[in-house]
């Protein structure tokens, strides 16, 4: 993508390293800027992102401010000191859970915020930057079922005796008519989807019949870099 200096090209690649990186091309010199956003084990952008820059976030004027990171985590890469400033209070207030800016004001003091997680489909805030912070809930998304029978998502992490790093989540039911509960297996879509930090119905539902639910970012899967997909093989 672009913003507002029509010479200077975002885009995102996996070069010589393991996983996408996102990088800025300066059209006239044909040189790359210094700007590099990198994590390991981790794609910043994938090829499903391709002729799409939805990824990249700009202030009202098309300054690029920061980077929407995909896969199992979430969140947002702030360029921009005072957003990210924000972000970082955002997330203390809501620590589990993902807390996504979505506008401002020019001023950077009131900003509209997407609070999800797993087991959360979401809340609406105005959030007023200051001295005093305060947070206001504006809209609540709904979901079939109540509240009360909504069940905790936690993550986990192991290594195969291969030596692969797997990344999951697991949903206990809140009541169960056997203890252990039994485990339901979700396989998600084919190789090359990268996994969401959303909401999952889905999950949630099969929870609510007593049962607990595992979701495996199995090997194949997009957005941890090229290793982990191509360890499928």
């Amino acid at each position: 993508g672009f913003d507002v200096d029509p010479n200077v090209l975002y885009f995102a690649s996996n070069v010589n390293r393991d996983t996408y990186g996102l990088y800025a091309l300066d059209l006239r010199t044909k040189l790359r800027t210094a700007l590099a956003v990198e994590e390991v084990g981790l794609d910043m952008a994938g090829t499903d992102d391709a002729f799409n820059d939805s990824i990249l976030v700009f202030d009202h004027d098309h300054r690029l401010v920061g980077m929407r990171v995909g896969g199992p985590r979430g969140g947002t890469r702030w360029f921009d000191p005072a957003l990210g400033r924000i972000q970082g209070g955002l997330d203390r207030l809501f620590e589990g859970r993902n807390a996504e800016i979505l506008d401002w004001d020019a001023a950077r003091r009131r900003t509209l915020a997407l609070v999800y997680g797993p087991s959360d489909p979401g809340r609406y805030y105005i959030y007023e930057n200051g001295e005093t912070p305060r947070l206001m809930e504006i809209v609540h998304r709904t979901t079939d079922l109540p509240a009360e029978r909504l069940s905790r998502s936690d993550s986990f992490a192991f290594d195969t005796t291969g030596g692969v790093h797997l990344t999951g989540t697991i949903t206990l039911p809140r009541r169960s008519r056997i203890s252990p509960p039994p485990l339901v297996v979700l396989c998600r879509d084919i190789p090359g989807r990268r996994a969401r930090a959303e909401f999952n119905r889905d999950v949630q539902a099969v929870a609510a019949m007593g049962f607990a639910v595992a979701t495996v970012n199995y090997r194949g899967s997009a957005g941890f870099g090229a290793h982990h997909r191509d360890a499928v093989k």
